[in-house]
């Protein structure tokens, strides 16, 4: 049997952002039996579910050894496709504040999505009141200062993507291990999308925290304490 390998390769994918810009903390915090990358997405095109799947399997196929997923938030389903569509890459999946179904009624991606983040961002202190229920003022004064890199466009699909997205099929096609951090405070992805999630893939082992939606950002020494012990109980790669 293959032994495992001195250092477990992590591959983060970022939330509704997808930049490495809100994770310095999480990553300065990587333990020493981890290598960890973040995988920015491209900030010149808006790329659908889809596209990005793609994209995210030829990243991984320039690796030289399966990965560990971290699909975080609006990444989770991509982690999902991706897992289902190359598993000889993929060691397992971690999935933080996130979902499998939309987390949110379908309806609301018919909304100006463009216009309303472009307001936000153009008046981000009326959007820290609006928001500022959501997690510690200073975060959410950063999660604002990372969107304006993002174009408003990018952000309305991504988001419309969310609320149409279907990765059930993509799971239940799929028998990795999986973990799933949840947020006690999450007033994004509510409970209900763990309750499907729990119904669809038995075993998910589960790891509750008393943060916000920005997990990550607000507990990540807790966030890895979880990590590294689901990649304990991981089976060696082959």
């Amino acid at each position: 049997m293959a032994s495992r390998p001195a250092k477990t390769r992590v591959v983060l994918l970022p939330g509704l952002h997808g930049t490495a810009g809100l994770c310095e903390e999480f990553v300065a915090l990587a333990p020493p039996q981890c290598e960890l990358m973040v995988l920015s997405y491209p900030l010149d095109r808006a790329l659908d579910y889809a596209t990005l799947t793609h994209w995210i399997c030829e990243e991984l196929e320039q690796m030289p050894s399966p990965v560990l997923l971290v699909g975080e938030s609006f990444s989770g389903p991509l982690a999902v496709f991706v897992a289902q569509r190359r598993p000889s890459r993929v060691l397992g999946v971690v999935l933080v504040a996130s979902f499998i179904a939309p987390p949110r009624p379908p309806w609301l991606r018919y909304l100006p999505w463009r216009r309303i983040f472009s307001l936000a961002k153009a008046g981000h202190r009326l959007g820290l009141r609006v928001f500022g229920r959501l997690a510690p003022t200073s975060l959410m004064h950063a999660v604002f200062i990372e969107l304006q890199r993002v174009g408003s466009d990018i952000l309305a699909l991504r988001l419309r993507q969310t609320l149409q997205v279907d990765a059930v099929s993509a799971l239940e096609a799929s028998n990795y291990p999986l973990l799933y951090l949840q947020a006690a405070r999450d007033w994004v992805v509510p409970r209900s999308s763990l309750r499907r999630l729990l119904r669809v893939r038995a075993g998910v082992r589960v790891a509750r925290f008393p943060s916000s939606h920005f997990l990550l950002q607000e507990v990540p020494e807790q966030a890895w304490l979880a990590i590294v012990t689901f990649i304990a109980s991981l089976p060696p790669a082959i």
